[in-house]
């Protein structure tokens, strides 16, 4: 474990003040006195942590299972190593609110074997960036960093920063434990949370912690989920690292920084700033084969979500179903050069029921006409599912859309909206029970990746009923 010393240094005034006394964890002044302590304490049996340190390589995930929206109100602020550009310092001052007087930067240098050094200034280069106050945090002892008196600084922070160095250094102090807990929430709660080289690769819960083209892999913060962080991408060559973690762990999506690169995550955006490269990997499945990409500064914002999500189809059964072509069983085997066997799609049938699909731009009255008869007419029991929309855009409308006047206008009698997101609540019985009753389905239009989020192997989707 180290040292065991821990350190929290606040300074106030946009870091101008006086620096603070460096507080020990045990809280004694003098060396003497200090030096007993420790004596006294490394006799004595070590407490009992909720969650021992999480060292090992994570169980790799089944590709094929549902995936969570991942929508933070904070920023996720990833920067792949080497020199800080004062360009990303600055974006990121000012994700974390600096110029507020309620703005506070606390710096996590953890990583860096330099964090035990009482002499070293984490502070200067953040300072005169406007932050009203900035804090160092620090220990080596796992027991301390779950303790709340230890964290307290986080839960009013604006911005956290985890600096560089050895990422297993950051997992061995911190990987479960109420610092890791609370840095997702504060990024939940709108904070931004960001780190560079070590402090980017420590955020993926499959973590690399080491090897050249194989991987060590360990057990990170997951604060990116589906994610496998790595760092100095182009500038050390790792893009084999990568491909051979991404195969360990097909679930997950490979993220490479170059040097003074910076990943920003916020809500349903991803977005490159700086001076190189992100590079994206997916796995090969038995489908289809491995995959990478770049992505530029200044492209066109990705929505991390819908790229694991993309992910997790690769490893499904194509849509429509591919069945083999008839062949001729006494044909004599294919080579190498030669497909063993075409294929040919199946087309999607729908042997039940009726689907009315319409290209947007509003419907016209033969199409609603057309939706009720098919519906039951006037005896038709329709659920509207408005859950394409935001639910703030919903609420400005009384929670009513206006396909629900629509179809009242036309006689229909039994018209109900359903505007619940949440998963529990769309996976319940009772949810699933109403759209059994219906005979009539609408989808209100918007953003069809919420109904992914609300719907995805759910029973309302009817993937386990």
């Amino acid at each position: 474990m180290g040292t065991g010393k821990s350190i929290y240094r606040p300074r106030t005034g946009h870091g101008l003040g006086p620096q603070a006394p460096i507080r020990s964890a045990i809280g004694g002044w003098r060396l003497t006195f200090f030096g007993l302590l420790l004596l006294t304490l490394a006799s004595l049996p070590r407490p009992t942590v909720g969650d021992e340190p999480k060292r090992g390589e994570p169980v790799a995930r089944d590709p094929a299972e549902r995936v969570a929206p991942f929508d933070p109100a904070g920023h996720l602020f990833l920067v792949g190593g080497g020199t800080l550009p004062d360009e990303l310092r600055r974006a990121f001052a000012i994700l974390g609110g600096a110029d507020r007087p309620d703005s506070r930067l606390v710096i996590v240098p953890t990583a860096s074997a330099a964090a035990d050094d009482p002499n070293e200034d984490w502070r200067q280069p953040w300072e005169g960036l406007g932050f009203a106050q900035i804090d160092v945090l620090h220990t080596r002892q796992r027991e301390l960093a779950d303790q709340a008196n230890f964290v307290e600084p986080l839960r009013t922070a604006t911005a956290i920063w985890l600096a560089g160095g050895d990422q297993a250094r950051l997992a061995e102090a911190y990987a479960g434990t109420a610092v890791e807990r609370t840095l997702r929430e504060r990024l939940q709660a709108g904070a931004v949370v960001g780190g560079t080289s070590a402090g980017a690769a420590i955020t993926s819960q499959v973590m690399i912690a080491g090897g050249q083209e194989q991987p060590e892999l360990a057990t990170g913060f997951d604060l990116l989920p589906g994610a496998i962080v790595d760092q100095h991408f182009s500038q050390r060559q790792r893009q084999t690292r990568l491909q051979a973690a991404v195969a360990r762990h097909p679930a997950c999506v490979g993220l490479g920084l170059d040097e003074s690169t910076a990943v920003v995550v916020h809500q349903r955006s991803l977005r490159v700033l700086g001076a190189g490269r992100a590079h994206v990997y997916f796995a090969a499945t038995p489908h289809q084969p491995a995959r990478q990409w770049e992505l530029r500064p200044g492209q066109r914002n990705l929505d991390w979500t819908t790229l694991v999500r993309t992910n997790r189809e690769r490893h499904l059964p194509p849509f429509p179903t591919i069945e083999p072509a008839t062949q001729d069983p006494a044909a004599p085997p294919a080579t190498a050069a030669e497909p063993a066997m075409e294929t040919t799609a199946t087309l999607p049938l729908v042997p039940h029921g009726s689907l009315l699909i319409v290209g947007g731009g509003g419907a016209t009255a033969d199409i609603w006409q057309a939706f009720v008869e098919q519906a039951g007419g006037a005896e038709a029991r329709i659920v509207i599912l408005p859950t394409a929309v935001p639910a703030a855009e919903l609420n400005r409308a009384g929670g009513e859309p206006g396909e629900a006047r629509v179809f009242r206008r036309l006689g229909v009698r039994d018209v109900q909206v359903l505007p619940q997101t949440d998963w529990e609540a769309v996976n319940s019985d009772a949810f699933r029970q109403k759209l059994a009753n219906a005979t009539g389905i609408w989808f209100g239009g918007g953003r069809q990746w919420r109904f992914v989020d609300a719907y995805e192997d759910s029973q309302a989707a009817g993937r386990n009923a």
